[in-house]
């Protein structure tokens, strides 16, 4: 099927008047509906006001205003939805680190030319144009997920643990492994340590987990555990 950029808006966040005429020539010749922004408020009320299906932003005219707008964006039930796409005269391999810390997938490297923002820009709406329904809370329905991590500590209240996702203060989890086997258990259960989950390194997340219901028994065991942790590393 013949992807069509008719019907789709894109909101421009940018300082530079020029770069924002450019990109936005470009994707008017092809159907896009374009809003653009030189100031982050305005950027704001335009994305809560029009709900586009993008937003193009460059995080370099000014990475305090960037981080307030993405910051914002993050915690706006409207906004969270919408993706962000990077357009910046960095080289991606020199962002590259930052885009994956703040979980963007799509980059333009600027001075921009239409064929490579064409193709970018249909690849992000592609990604984001499937129908997608939200569960209204106290509806939603509960997941599991197995996930493959790394033991990176061991004390008596816990384990902190290395994993590709960052886990909820609010969420249960049930860890298995020859780790826990040696802990004399199959499975143990336990809960995320508040403010403990944080970014690591190439997609990873350091998580801090508590014990839940630890017998005297059970932490005898992770003390002889935790004296012993070089030999079974």
């Amino acid at each position: 099927m013949t992807f069509s950029f008719t019907g789709k808006s894109i909101l421009i966040l940018d300082e530079n008047h020029q770069d924002r005429q450019v990109l936005k020539k470009i994707l008017e010749n092809v159907g896009v509906r374009v809003f653009e922004a030189a100031m982050v408020k305005e950027a704001l009320e335009l994305a809560k006001s029009h709900s586009p299906n993008l937003i193009i932003a460059d995080p370099y005219m000014s990475y305090s205003d960037f981080r307030k707008f993405y910051l914002e964006h993050n915690q706006d039930h409207l906004l969270t939805t919408i993706p962000i796409m990077v357009a910046s005269k960095a080289k991606k391999e020199k962002i590259t680190y930052c885009l994956q810390k703040l979980g963007i997938e799509y980059f333009l490297e600027k001075p921009l030319n239409a064929r490579n923002v064409l193709s970018t820009t249909q690849l992000a709406l592609k990604n984001t144009s499937a129908p997608c329904v939200e569960f209204a809370e106290g509806k939603r329905i509960k997941a599991s997920f197995l996930v493959v991590g790394s033991a990176i500590g061991l004390g008596e209240t816990g384990l902190r643990i290395e994993l590709p996702m960052k886990i909820n203060s609010s969420s249960r989890v049930e860890l298995s492994g020859g780790l826990i086997q040696k802990m004399k258990k199959n499975k143990i259960l336990f809960g995320i340590d508040r403010g403990c989950s944080r970014y690591s390194h190439d997609g990873q997340y350091y998580n801090q987990f508590e014990f839940v219901g630890v017998s005297d028994n059970m932490a005898m065991n992770v003390r002889k555990l935790s004296c012993h942790w070089e030999r079974l590393c």
